[in-house]
């Protein structure tokens, strides 16, 4: 998988999940999601983590504009610093 790949479509849970875990190394990870999806979220990130410790915390959906755009700003940004992190060890080959 390659990020830079992914201006044809939106990243999806699997793409952000693997881009993750190919750019950092840490051994446990807390992820934030809000939304119908979290449970499928959650499996996503237990099959891609394998060795590593991650927790996923579902927040309740709530009809509050503010925290779904907070959220989603959130992991919109940290896809961003993934692909640019990408893009930038691409370039020094």
């Amino acid at each position: 998988m390659t990020i830079s790949a992914l201006p044809t479509r939106r990243a999806n849970t699997l793409d952000t999940v693997q881009a993750y875990f190919k750019t950092y190394d840490f051994e446990s990870t807390l992820f934030i999601t809000n939304g119908p999806y979290g449970p499928f979220q959650e499996e996503i990130v237990k099959r891609v983590s394998s060795f590593r410790t991650c927790e996923v915390i579902q927040s309740p959906i709530r009809d509050t504009a503010a925290m779904s755009s907070l959220l989603d700003t959130i992991a919109r940004r940290g896809y961003v610093m993934l692909e640019n992190k990408a893009s930038s060890e691409a370039a020094k080959g």
